[in-house]
């Protein structure tokens, strides 16, 4: 019965959440598709400009949302200012792009920021769009702004997809809540703890591959197996002996109460990203020529 009462209460948070993944998804899908074609650059322009919009109502619902649920009234001219430095920031860059490719300098490092800043907001948004999946404990969420992260690895190198990770957990500080958090940037670093600990054993297992090297299906799989694993192990000791008593001055919490609660919330977080990583990583991975 309650876990009947907890779907339905939050069945309309869990449908637009999975909604908004599938269309954000489906947007670097195609984006990635049009790598492989000639005179790209008008459709790559426009998925952007639709990236960007579907950024702006994600951004738009998970604030409105997040203060609807707490009763509180929603901060309509805040949620317009965010909006709008976002769209500022979209053309900045595009007309950075366009000077540098004007002036023939520096433009494939601008192309990059641009193709950063992208992937930044697209993971700041999926992190936003989170669904809560235990009754028990109501505040430990499924999102999927992982996904992102580990394209970045796969595209990039380690260095950037921290970067890429604590820009996106630096912006999601900042963003309008209705509950202020207990100590600023605490949230947010546990995530960019657990993010690392999950992508780190694919960074040394595919450490070795060149710039033009593709990993292998089955490295992928194995490395985020052993990130599944590995960041459940890491999360539930970092709660059991640092986050609950000490953070949280929670210290009546067992072990075993840890491990059930927060071991399985772990595996079926990073277990879900691990999955849709290894459903769609090929797919996406043209997206690292985009540049080109």
């Amino acid at each position: 019965m309650l876990v009947l009462s907890f779907w339905t209460d939050n069945l309309k948070e869990i449908l637009i959440s999975s909604l908004f993944f599938v269309i954000m998804v489906g947007l670097l899908v195609a984006l990635s598709i049009i790598q492989s074609h000639e005179k790209r650059s008008l459709k790559t322009i426009i998925i952007s400009i639709v990236a960007i919009i579907v950024i702006l109502f994600g951004v738009s619902y998970a604030i409105a949302f997040d203060f609807q649920s707490d009763n509180k009234p929603i901060p309509i001219i805040t949620i317009a200012l965010v909006d709008l430095l976002i769209v500022l920031l979209y053309f900045g860059i595009t007309f950075l792009i366009i000077k540098s490719r004007q002036q023939k300098t520096n433009e494939k490092k601008t192309t990059k920021i641009a193709i950063l800043s992208l992937l930044i907001a697209m993971s700041s948004v999926l992190m936003m769009m989170s669904i809560p999946i235990f009754p028990q404990a109501s505040y430990l969420k499924l999102e999927l702004s992982g996904l992102v992260i580990f394209m970045v690895l796969l595209w990039y190198d380690f260095k950037t997809a921290m970067i890429v990770s604590l820009l996106t957990n630096f912006i999601h500080v900042f963003l309008p809540s209705s509950t202020p958090p207990l100590i600023l940037f605490l949230d947010e670093g546990i995530n960019l703890i657990a993010t690392m600990a999950f992508i780190l054993p694919s960074a040394i297992i595919m450490r070795n591959l060149g710039m033009q090297e593709r990993p292998s299906p089955l490295e992928v799989i194995v490395s985020t197996i052993i990130g599944v694993l590995f960041t459940s192990v890491f999360m539930v000791l970092y709660n059991y002996f640092i986050n609950l008593p000490i953070v949280y001055g929670q210290d009546w919490w067992t072990f075993e109460e840890v491990l059930t609660i927060f071991g399985l919330f772990n595996l079926i977080k990073w277990g879900s990203v691990a999955i849709v990583i290894n459903l769609l990583w090929q797919r996406l991975y043209n997206l690292k020529y985009v540049g080109n």
